[in-house]
């Protein structure tokens, strides 16, 4: 969520958990579709449907980082978009996560373990919702930087992080895991790649602080605000750097070997800077 390249051995379990989680769901839909005659591959007629739906109308269908189509939709995106866009996605993770702890809770208290698709596809819910719209944001700002841009994504990310560590340490979620972890009869009948998934959601909240409290904790949430402020820091003077540099070229064996489309692409931005 801090819009870096670098990732921490806790970023990867937890995107490596995503990845998993998602590609079983996926590999289960795709299982129930073939079984009900219904591939895509073979029913060409759904498409059409699938690109209206898309394009349909949403509560946010003004505010292109609230849209639900499939692709995000880069060339509408402005910067004023992204302070409402983000506030309303992560208010409504927040309200998600409250039901899905308290779920949680009352399946634990009456003795039982959340079942795997649930728990899974609600944490699926709930990190799309704001990382969908965050992550074009984060694209954007390295591909088409501006003030304007900036100045919203600093006001948004200590919000996203705040939020982000809530995730990954809430007590509920992590008891939930190692309660179906504990469970035998239902870690046995869990494919391998489930049983992984689990494992690293467990792994990631530790790494997270899930056992922290008062003082301690946070202090973790103030480091990871920190870590997200100079990791952007260091990428804004970063991408100016690489802006500002220029190198005069005034001799032909200078360019020698290079391809035509990149001698135009220097010569058009020559021209430009004068």
């Amino acid at each position: 969520p801090h819009c870096t390249a670098r990732a921490s051995l806790t970023d990867r379990a937890r995107m490596l958990s995503r990845v998993l989680r998602h590609s079983a769901a996926r590999l289960t839909a795709a299982t129930a579709l073939a079984g009900a005659g219904l591939a895509l591959g073979s029913a060409p007629s759904l498409r059409p449907a699938l690109a209206r739906a898309e394009s349909s109308a949403s509560p946010g269908a003004d505010n292109p980082l609230l849209s639900e189509a499939y692709f995000p939709r880069f060339a509408d995106v402005r910067p004023e978009h992204v302070v409402d866009a983000m506030e309303a996605r992560l208010t409504a993770a927040a309200t998600k996560l409250d039901h899905l702890e308290a779920s949680i809770e009352a399946t634990l208290a009456g003795g039982g373990a959340p079942d795997y698709d649930a728990l899974a596809g609600a944490l699926e819910a709930i990190t799309e919702s704001y990382e969908g719209p965050w992550t074009t944001v984060c694209h954007l700002k390295g591909v088409k930087d501006s003030p304007a841009l900036r100045e919203a994504h600093a006001a948004v990310q200590p919000k996203v992080v705040a939020f982000e560590t809530r995730l990954s340490q809430s007590g509920a979620v992590y008891r939930g895991w190692k309660a179906l972890k504990q469970d035998a009869r239902t870690w046995a009948a869990l494919t391998p790649a489930r049983r992984r998934v689990a494992e690293l959601e467990i792994l990631g909240a530790e790494l997270r602080g899930v056992g922290l409290s008062g003082t301690d904790k946070a202090r973790f949430g103030e480091i990871q605000a920190e870590l997200a402020s100079l990791s952007t820091a260091f990428s804004n003077n970063l991408l100016d750097a690489t802006k500002a540099f220029s190198r005069r070229l005034t001799r032909a064996e200078q360019v020698a070997g290079l391809p035509r489309t990149t001698l135009e692409l220097m010569a058009a931005s020559a021209r430009q800077a004068g």
